[in-house]
């Protein structure tokens, strides 16, 4: 009913590894495949040390959809020979038959990537011959599709795959509209009825909708690089600390499609596309608690000379103070609550990742319980 589109960096894998196990069974991740951190044994990072993570934090014996990721900075070599087309994406194929041996319900994604060297034919070619492949060792796979491609080229693919005897039964359609922004509130129904309707051109196209799919998802994320730029309702109590809140736009999107065969995705509050930190001045300490439909923060800079013990101990105890927090805490508790709560009196979690982390364990656990309200971890 639910999959969050996660990196396998370490807030993301940390935030899953901490969920409870009622969460995990009733989910179905998407992790998209990073290095690992660089080492003197590893120096470009090993994806196989991110695939032991995902077994360590989440388990071998539950279903996964795996992807790759298309951000430079997080790829390798490795990544780079698992997107060739050569020999039909024969890297690709090797690679999640292996994985499957220990992973036995690994969900694999459609790759895509033409070579300019060769003609759209061939192309073609390389891409219906790794959906056989996929077909056939694979009970399901993904195929992700950009929402703003419009309905034409998948309708394409899918006409492709049933005239070579494809089962398009087997697939899991993940219409993904990436990162919108959300200028600000006034702006933001402007910007999703326009997701809505590319939404709608794609489910309700007549040479779409005429197929049966395993699955259809709608995944999104609006959660900005910073939140405080991007929130139009910020409060300010003193010159150094603010807080505000921002709409969960991939939920506020999922409500206007209101379709009930069309399930929920969303990268689970991590920007798509995170940027590198530069400079050398540290961060502005800042806590994330998600809520059934926004995302509440508190944010408070150090001051000179100061460690970020009590910067974050405020914010804690700011946010614990909250409506908010007293809802989310009864009706949601899980790890990341817990550290909120932890923090207010001794903050142990004194860097953005570890953050990152509470407020993604946060967000999946409200997303699934949403969705599952008979199951109470």
């Amino acid at each position: 009913m639910y999959i969050p589109i996660l990196k396998t960096r370490q807030s993301e894998l940390k935030a899953v590894e901490h969920l409870d196990n009622v969460i995990k069974d009733n989910i179905c991740p998407l992790f998209e495949l990073t290095r690992s951190r660089k080492s003197k044994s590893s120096p470009d990072g090993d994806i196989e040390k991110r695939m032991e993570d995902i077994t360590e934090k989440y388990g071998s014996d539950r279903p996964f959809i795996l992807d790759i990721t298309t951000i430079e900075y997080l790829s390798n070599n490795q990544i780079e020979e698992l997107q060739d087309s050569a020999n039909d994406y024969g890297n690709w194929i090797s690679f999640v038959a292996k994985q499957k041996k220990h992973f036995p319900k690994l969900i694999p994604t459609v790759i895509s990537n033409d070579s300019d060297a060769l003609s759209d034919e061939d192309n073609q070619q390389r891409f219906l011959n790794q959906i056989k492949a996929l077909s056939d060792d694979f009970d399901l796979f993904a195929y992700r599709y950009p929402a703003d491609y419009g309905s034409s080229l998948c309708a394409a693919d899918f006409e492709l795959f049933q005239d070579n005897g494809i089962n398009l039964n087997k697939i899991i359609f993940i219409i993904d509209h990436g990162f919108f922004q959300q200028v600000n509130i006034s702006d933001n129904n402007r910007i999703l009825e326009s997701r809505k309707k590319c939404t709608f051109d794609i489910i309700y196209n007549d040479n779409i909708k005429q197929y049966r799919f395993h699955d259809i998802f709608v995944s999104a994320e609006s959660f900005p690089s910073n939140p405080a730029e991007a929130s139009d309702n910020i409060n300010i109590s003193s010159r150094d600390y603010h807080d505000g809140k921002i709409p969960i736009g991939a939920y506020e999107l999922y409500k206007r499609i209101n379709n009930n065969n069309i399930k929920y995705s969303d990268y689970a509050t991590v920007f798509p596309e995170p940027t590198l930190q530069e400079g050398g001045r540290g961060w502005i300490p800042r806590i994330d608690l998600p809520t059934e439909t926004d995302i509440i923060f508190g944010r408070e800079r150090r001051k000179p000379n100061e460690n970020y013990q009590r910067p974050y101990r405020e914010i804690a105890e700011n946010i614990i103070q909250t409506d908010n927090f007293k809802f989310i805490s009864e009706k949601y508790p899980c790890w990341g609550i817990d550290n909120i709560k932890e923090s207010a009196i001794d903050p142990t979690g004194l860097s953005p990742s570890h953050w990152i982390a509470v407020r993604v364990n946060i967000h999946m656990t409200i997303r699934c319980m949403m969705n599952f309200p008979n199951e109470t971890p």
